[in-house]
């Protein structure tokens, strides 16, 4: 057995065992992740109540580092786009065992969230303006505190940002952003977590969920809505438009992993996605979100599934 199987059979053996791994990889530097997919393993396994006692104890190092950091504008999002939309997440899954309604409440939860910000915040790219200036001003002037090389490039890409068009693009699409980083930070320990409880109780049981995600027409829809607002200037629309783009991202991944997963060189074709994904973004990623749109109307999986399985 390996030192995750044990570790994993640790925090499940009692509440407090949890508990205590939560808070303390919570206070550790760059490990406090940790903790979340703990939460997500505690939760699947266990159900809602045992979740919600981890979840409390999970708050409270993320409390501590926002306000401690200043990040106090920051800390909502933080709270509700993390560990307690991925304890809420693990219950979905737990129930349905469905990727597929995860993305789809993912969706629904990131357009409330960007929804209830613009009505809170009527002016949320003013808002964005300010802060998005405060922090090139804050490289500015440490790279003019430096003579080295690196410190006149680092002035100069700040002089670049600060550009009125980019400004002006950045802000009106940052909540958004925002927002689907967040949650798909979160899902990403969720998938820890679920990874986590197949190679304890089911190891064959992750990859056929994770590659049968296939999100519905109606989500295509309002994708494809969004982006014709957007392209009509609709300023509410670009804010609104990062949180489907991330899902389908998702979704068509989940697609491509299920096509490619059954060739013979389905590492090296699946290597070429994510290299092509990273250095020809952002076309990379209207051609991976155009895979998502075509399968929620004619599924793919089906359509080239291979003749001895049909």
């Amino acid at each position: 057995m390996g030192i995750l199987s044990r570790f994993g059979n640790y925090v499940l053996a009692s509440r407090a065992r949890a508990i205590i791994s939560v808070l303390v990889f919570g206070f550790l530097p760059l490990l406090g992740w940790v903790s979340s997919v703990i939460l997500a393993l505690v939760t699947l396994r266990k159900g809602a109540l045992e979740g919600l006692w981890v979840l409390v104890w999970v708050l409270i190092p993320t409390s501590i580092f926002q306000f401690a950091l200043g990040y106090t504008h920051l800390a909502w999002f933080s709270f509700l786009g993390g560990p307690v939309f991925i304890w809420a997440m693990a219950l979905v899954l737990r129930r349905f065992a469905s990727w597929t309604m995860v993305l789809e409440l993912t969706a629904l939860y990131g357009l409330l969230i960007v929804l209830g910000v613009h009505l809170l915040v009527p002016d949320i790219a003013g808002w964005w303006a300010h802060y998005y200036e405060s922090a090139l001003s804050g490289i500015s002037q440490t790279a003019a505190s430096s003579s080295s090389g690196d410190a006149q490039t680092a002035q100069n890409v700040a002089g670049m940002l600060e550009q009125p068009d980019i400004v002006a693009f950045i802000t009106k699409l940052a909540t958004g952003t925002v927002a689907i980083m967040t949650l798909l930070f979160s899902l990403v320990n969720l998938a820890l977590g679920r990874f986590w409880q197949a190679l304890l109780f089911n190891p064959r049981g992750l990859r056929p969920e994770l590659t049968n995600v296939r999100l519905g027409y109606i989500a295509s829809g309002v994708l494809l809505v969004l982006g014709a607002l957007a392209y009509g200037q609709f300023p509410l629309a670009w804010d609104l438009l990062p949180i489907m783009i991330g899902v389908f991202v998702a979704a068509s991944l989940s697609v491509l992993h299920a096509l490619l997963g059954k060739t013979k060189l389905a590492l090296a074709w699946l290597i070429l996605v994510y290299v092509l994904l990273v250095v020809l973004s952002p076309y990379s990623v209207l051609a991976i979100i155009l895979v998502g749109i075509v399968d929620s109307f004619v599924n793919l999986r089906e359509r080239f599934k291979p003749a001895a399985l049909k």
